[in-house]
């Protein structure tokens, strides 16, 4: 686990999909710490980050996405499978993991 977080400072951690330098030059600019991983990443597929837990999520995930990757026996689903038309419920449970 990428650990970002030092004495009373937050960081952030996370995946990006598409290859985005708005978020890195956001959070630069705002002197905030990130690690986003050395690859775009889609979580659903390969989780780079399987052990993270955190205290604040903040989080722009793909919803009401119908096109979206799915293993029925993925670990996060411990509320139930997600249905394969909509990733809402998906990023939900990924998000409370």
């Amino acid at each position: 686990m990428r650990n970002l977080v030092a004495a009373n400072k937050a960081g952030v951690s996370g995946a990006l999909t598409l290859p985005n330098g708005k978020s890195r030059m956001n959070l630069a600019l705002r002197g905030i710490e990130a690690d986003f991983g050395t690859e775009n990443a889609d979580t659903f597929r390969r989780d780079l980050d399987p052990d993270l837990r955190a205290d604040f999520v903040l989080a722009n995930p793909p919803f009401n996405d119908s096109d979206w990757f799915r293993k029925d026996d993925d670990v996060r689903w411990q509320h139930g499978v997600p249905p394969k038309g909509n990733a809402n419920f998906a990023s939900v449970q990924h998000f409370i993991r």
